[in-house]
């Protein structure tokens, strides 16, 4: 009789630069999935959810945040007196993407939407083990 453990049984994989990924037994060989997070200028994100909707993401979540990088704020006056707003606001656009969609929607970014300023944003790229829609218990891309 076979002892369960309570772990997922993985499958090792490698990717595009040999990295050693995991692919969880629910995503029975699909694609890699991978998480993007996009936080960019608001003015932009009209232009993003354009090329989302044309790389055939599958949904966004969208977050109106604030927050500073190198950017560092501004300085204003206002009424003779000044005012330092530090944090400044910016959307953070996350979607779950199939990994060869990455670099498309990557480049698409940096050349699109880079002024070449200070708070242009940032791309964080992340694995996702498995996704599950709630609804219909699908796991892996079928999810998505």
């Amino acid at each position: 009789m076979e002892e369960k453990t309570g772990k997922a049984d993985k499958k090792e994989i490698r990717s595009r630069k040999n990295q050693k990924l995991y692919r969880s037994r629910f995503g029975k060989g699909g694609k890699i999935m991978k998480k993007l997070e996009i936080v960019i200028r608001p003015e932009s994100l009209e232009n993003l959810e354009l090329l989302l909707e044309e790389q055939k993401a599958n949904g966004m979540m969208i977050t109106n945040i604030l927050g500073y990088g190198n950017q560092k704020g501004y300085r204003q006056m206002y009424r003779g007196a000044e005012i330092v707003a530090k944090m400044l606001p910016k959307v953070k656009v996350e979607t779950v993407v199939e990994d060869d969609k990455v670099p498309k929607i990557v480049d698409f970014v940096v050349k699109n939407l880079s002024t070449g300023n200070y708070g242009d944003g940032k791309i964080f790229v992340y694995d996702v083990e498995d996704a599950v829609r709630i609804r219909t218990g699908e796991h892996g891309e079928q999810a998505l």
